[in-house]
Order: C-alpha cells, then structure tokens, then sequence
C-alpha cells in the first residue's frame, strides 16, 4: 500500500489515513475490485477509475485532436480535384470554415492516464524547476516518449519546456492552447518542439 499512495500529498504524511482506506475500502461495497489501485491511484487506475478522475480533475477524455479541419471549402492552388473526397473542394463537396470547429479525438487509457497525471500534478506541485522537470519527465515516461523533455529559466520570469522528439498534434493542441502544464504564478511560459 505504501508503494501505491492514495494521493501523493499523502505519501509520507498521513500513514494513519492510508492504513484505514487500506483495512476498510476493500471490505465495503467492493468485493471482487481492489478499491486503491484501480480507483484511488491514478497511476494504476483501471478505465473506470480513470473516468472518474477525469471528473474530478474537470478533464474530459474527448479533447480536440488539433489536426487540420477536414474538407474545407477552397481553392489552394488551382488544381481541380479528381475526386469528392480531397481537400480543396468546391461548392457542394466541402465545409466552409468555421472558426470554433474543431475535430476531436477520444484518448485511450494510457494517453488519459499521462494527461491526468500532468494535470494532477499541476495542482500538487511546489513550482520548482526541479518539480517541474519531475512532472514533464514523468507525463513523457507514461507516454512512452522517445525523448527526455525538460523545463529551464530562460529569462527572467519566464521558463521553457523543451520537447526533444515529436509531439502528437493533440498534445501540441494541449501545450500551447491550454493550461494543462504547470506555471509559476506571474511566470510567462514558451514551448520549444525540437
């Protein structure tokens, strides 16, 4: 139990709190599901668990996709298209564009599991680069990422968050377009994608 921490704030504080969810959570309600883990911990959630921590944490699992609006009314270069379905299309075959429209995608577990984690630990967080750096380090390790990101000051009240590898288009959509990556109070923030 002390491996797998209700919350993370309670990891070495409140053992007492631990060990009474650990004697009574499985001997309530719930017989044949292991309460902790695939309820109270987020990193070992199971799907159900993961919703409900969306739910709390105000975080759907349906986010916009941040790729290109699909069939938009235009003529890019002139060339006629050869069939109904490639983009630009003309009158009839194709969407004008609309500002708020947005294609969305539904994130798999382990996708929902990393961005919950991120945004977690952005209400957690002490706001040291050190932390910081922690929290980037670990949302790339549960995304499998091929690359180490990392967080420097690089003026001052301003930090950066590096991404050394390619990004999917939803997480560039969720870097730059929402708060979901930990900031300073009165600190700017810049991303770099490498």
């Amino acid at each position: 139990m002390l491996n797998y921490p209700i919350y993370l704030q309670y990891q070495n504080t409140a053992l007492k709190f631990v060990n009474f969810v650990q004697a009574t959570a499985n001997a309530m309600l719930f017989k044949d599901v292991d309460f902790t883990n695939d309820y109270l911990d987020i990193k070992t959630a199971s799907t159900a668990g993961l919703d409900n921590w969306g739910i709390i944490l105000n975080q759907p699992r349906v986010i916009f996709s941040g790729l290109a609006y699909p069939k938009v009314f235009g003529f890019a270069n002139g060339v006629k298209p050869t069939d109904t379905e490639g983009y630009p299309q003309n009158f009839g075959h194709g969407n004008f564009f609309n500002k708020s429209y947005q294609p969305t995608i539904s994130l798999n577990d382990t996708q929902y599991r990393a961005l919950l984690l991120l945004i977690y630990r952005k209400y957690t967080t002490n706001n040291s680069l050190a932390d910081l750096n922690n929290i980037i380090q670990e949302y790339a390790t549960f995304q499998g990422s091929v690359g180490i990101p990392y967080v420097t000051t690089t003026n001052q009240m301003e930090i950066t968050y590096t991404f050394p590898y390619a990004l999917e288009p939803y997480e560039i959509n969720l870097f730059k377009n929402t708060d979901c990556l930990a900031v300073p109070a009165c600190v700017r923030k810049n991303i770099i994608l490498l």
